[in-house]
Parts: C-alpha cells; sequence; structure tokens
C-alpha cells in the first residue's frame, strides 16, 4: 500500500521514509480508521492520504481474510471512503482520511503500517481521572488562562497571587520528582496540540524569574512563546520584550529577548526552525542556553506532530505532560504516553490545567 501511495503521487522518496510519516488509526469498538499522512507539502500530505486510502480499499479487495470460528466465509469485507482529505490546514498540518470497513476486521490487525486504537473517548477531567490514565504521577493542577500583559504578568490580587502560588508549588514538585533537584533542563509537552503547553511553561518561568531564578523559556517549533509575549508587536505599552544578543549553533540563528519589566527571565526563539535535528545537536543547543541560567524550559508539540518533540526530551534533564481538564481526549494522553515512553524515567510526571487555549 505504501509503493501503491508512492506511485499513485508520484512522489520522490522510500517506502521507509513514507513509513516514518504515516499513522493509521482505528479501535476495536468502533468501524472508522483515520490515515494521516504527514509532509511538508499540504498538497503531496492530502494526496498520499487518499492514496493510502485507496490502496487499502484495494489490498481489501483482493485479500482472502482467514476464516473464523463460525464465520460466515463467504462474505467478504468491504472498505469505503467516508471523508476524504481535501484541506490540510484543519487538522494543522495532518491530513485525515476516514475509512469505515465491514465484516472480518481482524484482517486490519497484520497491516503492515499499523492501523490502531481510535475511539470517542471521554476527557480527562480532573487529578483522578488522570492519575488513572497510566500511573504517571500528577504534578499538580494549576490556572493556564494567559494572563494581562504589563510589567508583572501577575496582578497583585488574591486570585493571581494564589495562581502564583500553584505554580511554585508546581515547581516543588517537579524538583521532587526529579530526585529531589531542580532540573537544569525541563521539556514542557502538551498532549495535544494547542496554547496551554506553552501557558503553563511560560507561567513557570516567570514565577520562578519573579524569585530571582534565572530562566530561559525556547521554543524551536510553532509560534506560541512568539504570540505569548507579543514578540512582533512594536511600539507603545504593549511591548513586552527587548532584543537581546543574537546566538548561533551551525546554520540555527537564534533571536533572544529579555522582558522589559527586568526579571532574569530570557526567550529564544530561532528566525527558521531546525531540521533534521540529532540528539547531538540537541544536546548541544540545550548546553549552550542552559550555561548561564538556572532552568531551560523548552516547549515541544506532541510527539505525534513533531519527531523534534522526543529527541529535546531525551536531550534534556526531564519532562512533564500537560494536559487540559475537560478538553482532552484520554486518546491523545495515550498517544502522547506511548510516543514519550522511550524517554523513560526522564518523564517525571503530568500537570492538568483548567485554562482557555
Amino acid at each position: 500500500m505504501l509503493a501503491f501511495a508512492l506511485g499513485a503521487t508520484q512522489s520522490h522518496g522510500s517506502v521507509d521514509e513514507l513509513r516514518e510519516n504515516v499513522r493509521g488509526e482505528s479501535a476495536q469498538d468502533t468501524r472508522l480508521i483515520k490515515i494521516r499522512a504527514d509532509d511538508s507539502d499540504r498538497t503531496r500530505a492530502i494526496a498520499l492520504a487518499n492514496a493510502l486510502a485507496a490502496g487499502l480499499k484495494w489490498y481489501v479487495s483482493v485479500t482472502r481474510a482467514s476464516p473464523t470460528p463460525g464465520g460466515d466465509v463467504r462474505r467478504r469485507p468491504r472498505v469505503r471512503v467516508v471523508d476524504r482529505a481535501t484541506s490540510a490546514v484543519r487538522i494543522r498540518p495532518l491530513s485525515p482520511l476516514l475509512l469505515e470497513f465491514g465484516a472480518f476486521a481482524g484482517l486490519f490487525g497484520a497491516l503492515a503500517f499499523a492501523l490502531v486504537a481510535e475511539a470517542r473517548m471521554a476527557k480527562v477531567t480532573d487529578e483522578d481521572d488522570l492519575t488513572e490514565m497510566g500511573g504517571l504521577p500528577v504534578l499538580g493542577s494549576v490556572n493556564g488562562a494567559v494572563p494581562r500583559a504589563g510589567p508583572s504578568f501577575f496582578d497583585p490580587t488574591r486570585s493571581s497571587l494564589e495562581e502564583a502560588a500553584s505554580y511554585r508549588r508546581l515547581a516543588t514538585r517537579i524538583s521532587v520528582e526529579n530526585s529531589e533537584e531542580v532540573p537544569r533542563s525541563l521539556v514542557v509537552v502538551g498532549a495535544e496540540r494547542s496554547e496551554g503547553s506553552c501557558t503553563v511553561g511560560v507561567k513557570l518561568a516567570l514565577v520562578l524569574a519573579e524569585d530571582g531564578q534565572r530562566v530561559v523559556v525556547a521554543d524551536f517549533e510553532g509560534d506560541w512563546v512568539r504570540r505569548f509575549f507579543r514578540v512582533d508587536e512594536r511600539g507603545g505599552e504593549k511591548q513586552i520584550v527587548s532584543r537581546a544578543k543574537t546566538l548561533k549553533y551551525k546554520g540555527t540563528t537564534l533571536d533572544c529577548f529579555t522582558l522589559r519589566s527586568e526579571a532574569p527571565l530570557v526567550l529564544v526563539l530561532p528566525r527558521l526552525a531546525p531540521r533534521g535535528l540529532s540528539h547531538e545537536d540537541a544536546e548541544a543547543l540545550v548546553t549552550l542556553l542552559s550555561a548561564d541560567a538556572d532552568l531551560l524550559i523548552i516547549h515541544a508539540p506532541p510527539p505525534s506532530h513533531s519527531r523534534s518533540t522526543l529527541t529535546w526530551a531525551r536531550a534534556a534533564t526531564a519532562t512533564v505532560l500537560v494536559v487540559r481538564a475537560k478538553r482532552t481526549r484520554r486518546a491523545n494522553v495515550r498517544a502522547a504516553l506511548q510516543g514519550l515512553e522511550p524517554v523513560g524515567a526522564k518523564l517525571i510526571g503530568a500537570v492538568l490545567h483548567s485554562g482557555r487555549g
């Protein structure tokens, strides 16, 4: 089927390369299969997803399923397209295509590119719910709402002080889970692609910076941190940051910014996201950015959206997973945990937040 898709779309590359960028998902209790194709070119990603669906449909039509006890061997499996991939924008940037299949569902268990579970699962609601997801320690609950800009992101109100206190408790729990030490570098990963994980990582950094710790926040993919701090806005009171000295590593230029409030926090944003990041490059960048800092926080997208997330998690001291209360689906949490499994003990816990975004 992979070879069929390459031929049908006249795409360059090998079957092995395509296999790395294709994900199939289904569930035992649903009759839907979703095919995701990841490609730097949106048009090609859409074409690949549709071609893979056509290849699967052809494969099923010419393959005889092994008879099951009590089954009707004369029945043939059926596959039809429910929703063709037409846009890569709505799924940012993966292109899904849903298939409905009939009898002999066990046939799909042997497919080479693994059509694994997806169902409309319940959403994570509270810390107990999150704990039951897989034994990962819950480090705490925080409010992830984006604060108002100003000299201090935390207004001197009771609610803001309580919110800041929740992030200080989170920092303490992170230290406890990291063998009673503050990690020199921490990757903050969202269970799904949203502003939530960025907000939690940034607010943690702001609280620690207000307490006098030197913190660096880096975002190598996406523009969540850039938008959070309004980096591209010019002039007036709306401007929160000032440009600092630019760093360079190999072919990557890193723009650095400091807060106008003079809190010891530095933002590091690449002009272009580094491609094909190796483990050695990630370790070198972590060492470079944490050299003069008490803590380096790296914001990363879910591992299902970027292979670099796992690279950063392996290079950093510790990793935490952010889950949005009453919004994140259990299936997305499980997918993130599975994607971060190679990190092992460096994944020290999960954070539940109830804010917007």
